[in-house]
C-alpha cells in the first residue's frame, strides 16, 4: 500500500500530509496545517501490557513536553518556521 501525499500550501511552500511512521527520527512536523506547535518525531515505543505501540514526539519549543502518537497518525511536513 503506497503512501498518499495530500498537499496544503503555506506561503511559497507546499506542506505534505504523511503518516508519522514514514518520518525519520528527528524530523519535524505539525499536527494541523495552521498549528503553531511544532513537534519532533523521536523513538518508537513497543506495545506492552499497559500501553499501545506509539512514537514519542517532543515539542520543538518545550523540551519537557512530549506526546505519544500512533504510527498511522496523519501529520504535515514541508513548512517554513
Amino acid at each position: 500500500m503506497g503512501a498518499r501525499h495530500t498537499g496544503v500550501t503555506q506561503g511559497n511552500r507546499k506542506m505534505e500530509k504523511v503518516e508519522l511512521r514514514k518520518l525519520k527520527n528527528g524530523d519535524i512536523f505539525k499536527r494541523k496545517p495552521d498549528s503553531r506547535n511544532i513537534f519532533s518525531r523521536q523513538h518508537y515505543n513497543r506495545p506492552s501490557d499497559f500501553w499501545p505501540a506509539s512514537f514519542t514526539c517532543s515539542d520543538y519549543y518545550d523540551i519537557g513536553r512530549s506526546i505519544y502518537l500512533n504510527g498511522s497518525t496523519q501529520v504535515y511536513v514541508g513548512f517554513d518556521f
